[in-house]
């Protein structure tokens, strides 16, 4: 049997995690199973320095292109190797011949599934970052702004490029590499700047003659291109643009009564993405955009300048008509073209949107999905949310001092001929590589089997999912022969010093007969949950509604609890599962409630942000967006953390509790504790105990937010005061209104919800039926 801590041993060893160990040799079984067989990848999951690594490019299959690997069959008298994936016969260099069973190389060792191969060639990508700043901001939150900025430029690298554009209802580009004077260029911000407009306009056709101040008549050109103008690197403009950054002032605009002001954010983008398409050809670059309201003008406006019109909501999007839904069809067109520009040339974006009201993440969505960027949503400019995700966007290795992020990702995967690749939901863009490999069935990025994303770090994960195309007849057939098929990853990068990377992982699994044992105690619950989740939010940004989209996983789920578990005819109480999938519908139940799904009281920017986050984060983390976890303090435990049911029965008045929803790091007093705390007992020297008692849950909870990004929000609140609502939405209300209040010390929930108890009876119910 499969444990779950098993398949976190494997996902720590390979960063690969699938959801069937065991798959059927059989395409009818496979579609009876309803959970898809994929796998969540975390392609960077190891430092270059975790594991084996070869200073040389790796020998490729001449018929298919895989990668050697332990799994291979080598024939040490005639220097060969058989291809695991396509069974071809290849022979090995010349530099190879002292190889031998006792003396393998690195990437032939027993173990040695991961490695990384140094490339020879020497990429031209450095490390570069765009800062895109709104100047329509009122003046203290600009002036936070400009704060955050100049510390970002004290996190990054010497060696590492800039470029700075400021928009308000014009977009203002900076010419850096000018040093006698602050030199930006003036673009208007309701035109949709193409390419060729910004090359013209900004004079980027040729190569220029860099101005030097003539010495006794005499004076020296110098050849310059588009890149040392506005991208220099930080070492030879850190004085010229810190001098700028200090003089940025909130734009200068006739601001109408009752009217938002102008901003050109998708004009800003516009020139910015043209920007790093002709300064970075080759990628490495990241647009870091600081926005503190909505573009109300140009290309990508998301709502009308007079305030008697409203922002789209997720009513407008269940009509599917109207001005703001007008509006958000041209906008989301416009950033989505912006996204597969970025995506192409190897850059990325990130968005920093610090308003207390929306900025138009919805629309933008696609261009951070596809490139591999971040939504950050803070209050402002000054709340910690904002600046401790700043920080880590700018986190250096250890040791080496350079940027810990992989620049222009591109991830290719080869599979057993019995397999195909269906797609590919998470943060890149499919590339349209067509291949033997690819299915029919289309599942996220689908129709190829190589992806692209302008970056990545150690939490990109990626959820894949696999077709098992062997016909029953033909399992038959060859499930004597057949025992084992493989799966090869292959992630090309660049690190941040410009050192070309290829990182390939092979990982192998079972077949088993149809119809056997072997398959179900192959279940992994929780990665199986995690695809799952990622499918549902895919059919929801396809255009599903959402009640179906909750149907269509009931469905699925009463499906596998039918084939797998046990039951009674007696009645449904006596239906039974598997340990391995006792934990699935419990998941399942606080995915249908959880923030991706369920879009009440969030506004439209919000529901980017959490379906974002779950499409990028690996399996642990996406388990506490769907399922939180809840942490326990008291005396009874001597004032250590416990982990307790995610349940309202948890609430008692002399207990502490951490609530960890990964947006959000929650630290709940219970009334007996608040009263003592206003009391002084933790300032009395015969009360140390519940003074350490007071300052566990918040030192946990800020160790668990400093490694996270983006930075959750961190708040501490009182039993049954308001904030408490943050903990009372996410717990189970087996306690509610309707059961005669509190019950056991539980607190009771005021809400109609459905409790967990119930969920998994009408289960029982409904698999029955169905077995009859």
């Amino acid at each position: 049997m499969t444990s779950s801590s098993s398949c976190f041993q494997e996902e720590e060893r390979t960063g690969v995690r699938f959801s069937w160990n065991v798959w059927p040799t059989s395409r009818i079984e496979a579609s009876r199973i309803t959970v898809p067989f994929g796998a969540m990848y975390t392609p960077l999951k190891h430092a270059a320095s975790e594991i084996p690594c070869a200073p040389y490019e790796p020998l490729a299959c001449k018929q298919c292109g895989g990668i050697v690997n332990p799994h291979c069959r080598i024939n040490f008298e005639q220097k060969t190797w058989m291809c695991v994936f396509c069974h071809t016969s290849n022979n090995f260099p010349s530099h190879y011949a002292g190889m031998s069973e006792s003396c393998l190389p690195a990437e032939l060792f027993p173990g040695n599934e991961v490695i990384e191969y140094q490339l020879p060639q020497r990429s031209s990508i450095v490390p570069t970052f765009l800062f895109v700043v709104d100047t329509m901001l009122e003046p203290g939150d600009l002036r936070a702004a400009v704060v955050a900025l100049q510390h970002s430029l004290e996190l990054i690298p010497q060696y590492a490029h800039v470029g700075l554009v400021t928009f308000g209802e014009m977009v203002q580009v900076y010419e850096l590499g000018f040093q006698q004077c602050s030199k930006h260029f003036l673009l208007r911000g309701d035109a949709d700047h193409s390419r060729d407009s910004v090359m013209q306009m900004l004079d980027l056709g040729v190569k220029q003659q860099k101005r030097q101040p003539q010495v006794n008549g005499q004076g020296k050109g110098e050849d310059t291109t588009p890149a040392e103008r506005f991208f220099p690197s930080l070492s030879d403009c850190e004085f010229n643009l810190s001098a700028i950054v200090d003089v940025i002032e909130t734009d200068q605009q006739d601001k109408r009564p009752r009217h938002r002001p102008l901003r050109c954010t998708g004009a800003a983008m516009a020139v910015a993405v043209a920007l790093t398409e002709i300064c970075m050809p080759t990628g490495g670059c990241k647009i870091c955009l600081f926005s503190g309201g909505a573009c109300t003008f140009g290309p990508g406006k998301i709502v009308q300048t007079d305030l008697s019109c409203h922002y789209r909501t997720h009513h407008d999007f269940d009509k599917g008509s109207g001005p703001a839904m007008q509006l958000f069809g041209k906008s989301a067109t416009h950033y989505e073209g912006l996204g597969v520009r970025l995506v192409q040339s190897g850059n990325s974006c990130d968005l920093f949107a610090c308003s207390l009201d929306q900025v138009g993440a919805a629309e933008m969505y696609s261009m951070m999905e596809q490139t591999g960027g971040n939504i950050i949503l803070s209050e402002s400019f000054e709340h910690h949310v904002f600046r401790e995700s700043l920080k880590k966007v700018f986190e250096r290795k250890d040791g080496t001092g350079d940027l810990e992020a992989a620049l222009s990702v591109e991830m290719e995967i080869k599979c057993s001929q019995e397999i195909k690749v269906s797609g590919l939901i998470g943060a890149a863009l499919g590339m349209g590589k067509d291949s033997n490999l690819v299915s029919e069935i289309e599942i996220g990025e689908g129709r190829t089997v190589r992806w692209k994303a302008g970056t990545a770090n150690k939490f990109s994960t990626y959820a894949i999912y696999f077709d098992i195309v062997m016909q029953h007849t033909d399992g038959q057939q060859q499930q004597q022969s057949l025992q084992t098929f493989h799966m090869q990853f292959v992630t090309e990068y660049t690190h941040s010093r410009g050192q070309k990377a290829m990182r390939v992982t092979t990982v192998t699994r079972r077949w088993a007969p149809p119809g056997s044992p072997e398959i179900g105690l192959g279940f992994d619950q929780e990665s199986a949950a995690v695809l799952m989740a990622r499918m549902a939010i895919s059919r929801v940004e396809e255009g599903q509604d959402i009640i179906d989209t909750i149907r269509w996983l009931d469905r699925m789920l009463v499906t596998l609890c039918a084939k797998f578990g046990s039951y009674n005819s007696q009645g449904p109480h006596n239906f039974h599962l598997p340990q391995q999938f006792r934990k699935y519908p419990e998941l399942m139940y606080h995915l249908r409630r959880s923030q991706v799904l369920q879009v009440f009281n969030n506004s439209p920017d919000e529901t980017v942000f959490f379906r974002l986050a779950l499409k990028k984060e690996g399996t642990y983390n996406s388990l506490l967006i769907m399922q939180p976890q809840l942490f326990a303090y008291s005396f009874e435990n001597d004032g250590r953390s416990q982990p307790v049911p995610l349940d309202a029965t948890s609430v008692a008045a002399d207990r502490i509790l951490v609530l960890d929803t990964f947006f959000v790091v929650l630290v709940h007093y219970g009334t007996t504790i608040v009263q003592w705390r206003n009391e002084g007992y933790q300032d009395k020297e015969e009360y140390a105990g519940f003074k350490a008692m007071l300052r566990a849950p918040r030192a946990d909870a800020h160790h668990i937010a400093g490694n996270r990004l983006p930075y959750p929000k961190i708040v501490e609140c009182n039993q049954n005061g308001s904030q408490a609502r943050f903990l009372l939405a996410k717990l189970n209300p087996s306690v509610t209104y309707a059961s005669g209040g509190q019950v056991l010390g539980g607190e009771a929930i005021r809400t109609d919800d459905v409790n967990m108890e119930t969920f998994l009876e009408h289960l029982g119910r409904l698999v029955a039926a169905q077995r009859k």
